[in-house]
């Protein structure tokens, strides 16, 4: 909708202080972050595209982490290493993450790209604990979203770890991936 791509990068904890450089601004960056680029005229061939630093991931209350969300994002609405990035067809960007970050599970977060609450984030939906969501995907009117549940109890160290037994809940049955949809329904 506004031509502009958005690019996520996961993190990369082995960033040294002297390969930082403005699209890589953190040493260490293990909170990953999400680049915009805004093509000349729309033109997504072009060499030369102005971009900036949409969100620096991490905890906004650690001063450490150097964290950049919009200023209205709650105690509860950041998040850590974005991973996949998909948008609806009405433009919103739709990020699932991929690090626990601090409520021990990753999830799939909503913002809007433009507007007053550009790049404030809001968790949409959790997966099961110790997994992790990807590739969401949308019909092209928007009514249901198809995403991936995948390595449920990866973190685990076997069978009697699991934290989950996604998405059977059976004694005996190991937690698998999977792939789910979320409809909206009529109000």
């Amino acid at each position: 909708m506004t031509g502009h791509v958005f690019i996520a990068l996961t993190g990369n904890d082995a960033r040294t202080a002297d390969t930082v450089n403005p699209a890589n601004p953190r040493p260490a960056n293990a909170h990953g972050h999400i680049l915009r680029m805004i093509p000349p005229a729309s033109d997504h061939g072009a060499d030369v595209f102005t971009w900036r630093v949409f969100i620096l991931c991490g905890d906004p209350a650690n001063p450490a982490d150097g964290a950049q969300f919009h200023p209205d994002t709650s105690a509860e609405g950041w998040f850590v290493e974005p991973d996949n990035i998909a948008f609806d067809p009405s433009g919103r960007l739709w990020v699932c993450s991929g690090g626990p970050g601090p409520r021990n599970h990753d999830g799939l977060w909503v913002m809007d790209v433009h507007g007053l609450r550009a790049g404030l984030p809001r968790l949409f939906y959790a997966p099961p604990i110790q997994s992790e969501c990807c590739s969401p995907a949308f019909t092209p009117d928007g009514q249901t979203m198809f995403l991936a549940i995948q390595h449920p109890a990866e973190r685990a160290d076997g069978a009697s770890t699991a934290l989950t037994g996604w998405p059977d809940f059976k004694p005996g049955q190991p937690p698998r991936p999977s792939l789910i949809a979320i409809s909206r329904t009529a109000s």
